[in-house]
């Protein structure tokens, strides 16, 4: 079988065109350092149908992660516009090229986001859709597009809407998390309970492939995440110890530091990190039978550790 990554030169395509490189699967990874990756090919215009039909010659599914993530510090004019070109209007011409190309599968990467605010609830993949942001709105309306498209066109459509993915390298909320851990700023998560679901990037890339081979896969989105769940304050705990820092949380009641984080504009980041979110992965693991190839703790170590060498070995330069 021969699949397709758009967006390979990213965090999570990276280790996903290794991960097929290394099976029987042949990987065609598209991105603009497509000379660094196994299979690569550059990436066509975004709105060039014809260009990803080239792109995806020989390709049986596409796994499409290409997309605009969400920015805390927006410098777009027009951020909506920016976010739609990328994650709605590229999405309709992968659509397009994929189906010209004879592509039989196609594997959206959407987000968490789109079921809008946890709200203490568990999220599952049959709750109402309600993003409320700008970045998970533009991934509801490519998901809608991925659906009508793909029943118009007659191939198979699988989505996958994943929390925060962390991993060596990952970029974000979690890697500016790293840095304060790090320096040894003093955090006041010691006291936030609220759990949280994550996903290793090792873990995502498994789920990938096997959305892209599994029958029962098809016609189908799901929630999916390491399996367990972890508050702010144990998170710093176990990334200080990869890192061997001690971690120092102070603990501060969550009203207060949510007041004192709109006080300051910051409430969003606050939220982003502190608010209870945890998604119902059991649809993934009963239907297709998917289960984690790393526990969540081994990754956030294997993550940590990873952030403290390349600090180390940007110190000895």
């Amino acid at each position: 079988m021969t699949v397709a990554i758009t967006g390979a030169g990213g965090f999570i395509g990276r280790v996903l065109a290794h991960r097929l490189h290394e099976g029987p699967t042949n990987p065609i990874s598209i991105s603009s350092q497509w000379k660094e990756l196994p299979g690569g090919r550059p990436t066509p215009s975004l709105l060039d149908v014809d260009g990803w039909a080239r792109s995806f010659k020989g390709a049986e599914v596409v796994v499409h992660l290409l997309g605009r993530a969400h920015i805390l510090r927006e410098r777009q004019g027009n951020p909506s516009e920016a976010f739609r070109q990328v994650n709605v209007d590229a999405t309709q011409a992968v659509l397009e090229g994929a189906r010209r190309a004879g592509v039989r599968r196609l594997v959206f990467v959407s987000s968490v986001g789109v079921h809008g605010p946890a709200n203490g609830r568990v999220l599952r993949e049959s709750d109402d859709l309600d993003a409320s942001e700008l970045y998970a709105r533009s991934k509801l309306e490519a998901e809608k597009l991925v659906i009508e498209f793909a029943q118009a066109a007659d191939f198979e459509w699988v989505i996958v809407r994943p929390p925060l993915v962390y991993g060596p390298g990952c970029p974000g909320n979690l890697h500016r998390l790293m840095e304060l851990i790090y320096k040894g700023v003093p955090l006041p998560f010691g006291a936030v309970a609220g759990a949280r679901s994550l996903i290793g990037v090792d873990n995502l890339s498994d789920f990938l492939v096997t959305c892209s081979k599994h029958p029962a896969a098809a016609n189908q989105a799901f929630l999916v995440s390491d399996g367990e769940d972890i508050a702010t304050g144990d998170l710093v705990r176990v990334l200080a110890q990869g890192m061997g820092r001690s971690p120092r949380l102070l603990n501060v009641p969550y009203e207060l530091l949510l007041w004192a984080a709109k006080t300051f504009r910051k409430e969003e980041l606050i939220r982003k990190v502190c608010d209870p979110l945890q998604v119902d992965s059991k649809k993934a693991r009963i239907l297709l039978g998917w289960h984690e190839v790393r526990s969540l703790s081994d990754g956030l170590l294997a993550t940590a550790r990873a952030f403290s060498e390349s600090k180390k070995g940007g110190a000895a330069k």
